[in-house]
């Protein structure tokens, strides 16, 4: 699959990175922006943020322009705006908190690889339950070492930041999310 977009005359999403997924994209931002552009969104969950943020949250503030955002982590939350509502819980109980078709958006990026494999099938179907629109999560396919290549120590991130949650509990494979019908 191959998806490409051309710039129009005044187009509000003219000026982000949306690049054919034939060629480099820079980070996953680009690729939730390529799928979400065309959708009128007006709140987010971003799953597993920890200390970097919700991933696109300018996109999603100043193109979007969404009334709410949550961030759910169950270790150390990022300070961000009002808009974003810090939810410090585990990512299991997201069906405690949210009515189902009640988000429009469940995005979890880095975070997979961190759940024992039976709890990220299950994060799965509760992502899928409370999104209405769209669902976007990546998983590692190997456990990384400090280089960003495949080591084998699950707990080399929990050694850097001290962050209990950041052991490697599983790895995933394409061919596993495209058996529950994602594309990849």
């Amino acid at each position: 699959m191959s998806y490409s977009y051309e710039s129009k005359k005044d187009d509000p999403y003219d000026g982000y990175v949306i690049r054919s997924l034939t060629k480099p994209w820079r980070d996953m931002e680009d690729y939730l922006i390529m799928e979400t552009k065309d959708m009128v969104i007006n709140c987010v969950v971003d799953v597993g943020t920890g200390m970097k943020g919700a991933i696109a949250q300018h996109y999603y503030e100043d193109i979007q322009k969404i009334t709410r955002g949550y961030v759910v982590d169950v270790w150390k939350i990022k300070e961000m705006p009002l808009i974003w509502k810090p939810l410090k819980i585990d990512a299991l109980t997201l069906r405690d908190h949210f009515e189902p078709n009640s988000v429009d958006v469940v995005q979890a990026f880095g975070f997979m690889e961190h759940l024992l494999k039976d709890d990220g099938y299950r994060f799965i179907e509760i992502a899928e339950t409370i999104a209405k629109k769209f669902v976007i999560y990546s998983a590692a396919t190997c456990i990384h070492n400090i280089l960003g290549k495949c080591g084998d120590d699950p707990d080399y991130k929990v050694k850097l930041d001290g962050n209990p949650y950041h052991r490697y509990n599983s790895v995933w494979q394409w061919d596993e999310f495209e058996a529950l019908g994602y594309t990849s």
